[in-house]
């Protein structure tokens, strides 16, 4: 027996489809919300902003004042090191290889596993 659909009362569609229906909260609430957010984002962001500004610093500059925004000794010497070395390039052949190492060994065992799904007469089935 099939149940027949449940019709909507207009006033309830008119107070869904009303607009800042869902704002339904108090203005301080929502500066409440907003404030959090806010805080959260600042707590998101600091840290990477603090290690862009310590990476165009000077390593004094970093030893002095470890909590920065904006670096007070603009330098490139640490990227000037980083790309004058092989260290990049080693990094990224291991993180390419570890990638497609474990991209192929995923693809096995999800492939496998698919073929003995598909099959009949296994336990589990």
């Amino acid at each position: 027996m099939v149940n027949p659909p449940v019709q909507a009362d207009t006033n309830e569609l008119a107070l869904i489809n009303r607009p800042g229906s869902l704002d339904r909260n108090p203005a301080w609430v929502q500066t409440l919300i907003y404030l959090a957010l806010s805080a959260m984002a600042l707590i998101t962001l600091l840290p990477i902003l603090n290690v862009f500004a310590m990476s165009f610093s000077e390593a004094d500059a970093i030893f002095k004042h470890p909590l920065m925004i904006m670096p007070y000794s603009f330098t490139f010497a640490a990227y000037e090191y980083i790309f004058s070395t092989s260290i990049l390039l080693k990094s990224f052949f291991v993180t390419v290889f570890a990638t497609v190492v474990g991209t192929l060994c995923n693809l096995a065992f999800t492939i496998t596993g698919g073929l003995l799904a598909l099959q009949d007469g296994h336990a589990g089935q």
